[in-house]
């Protein structure tokens, strides 16, 4: 007997690939630098979700796919 397993679909980030890499890359090396570089990457990514949020998405959060359309989920915040 064969049990299919689906292919369940890891949530999309709203960090850009680059974001996450640096980010990687800065908990490997650990100091004072890297702890603010990290907090103003989380500092941009709150930004932009709340320009998802809000409707506001700027030209290049539409290029990367950071829209409404992409996160659906976060449109029921803006009452």
């Amino acid at each position: 007997m064969k049990i299919f397993k689906r292919k369940t679909k890891a949530p999309k980030s709203l960090y850009k690939p680059e974001e996450e890499l640096e980010i990687k890359r800065l908990i490997d090396n650990p100091g004072i630098e890297a702890v603010h570089r990290i907090a103003e990457i989380q500092e941009i990514q709150r930004k932009r979700e709340v320009r998802i949020i809000e409707g506001k998405s700027t030209a290049d959060d539409i290029k990367s796919g950071f829209t409404r359309k992409e996160f659906p989920w976060l449109a029921k915040f803006n009452n």
